[in-house]
């Protein structure tokens, strides 16, 4: 699949449970730090890595940005 654009990849580490804070950081502290803007939808990519409440698991998030 090819796509174009500007995207920020966060991977967040650890239960489910506490996936707001991954989003909070991302779109608190560093979007209004990074000099860029939101571009419009986020997704989650979730792999075989996934493990919903365990230490181990993992999400990744990708968000859309433009200058």
């Amino acid at each position: 699949m090819a796509a174009g654009g500007t995207f920020a990849k966060v991977t967040h580490k650890g239960p489910e449970t506490n996936l707001a804070e991954t989003y909070g950081f991302l779109y608190g502290s560093w979007l209004s730090e990074s000099g860029y803007d939101y571009a419009g939808f986020d997704f989650e990519y979730w792999d075989e890595r996934y493990k919903p409440e365990q230490e181990g698991n993992e999400i990744d998030i990708y968000v859309p940005l433009f200058k």
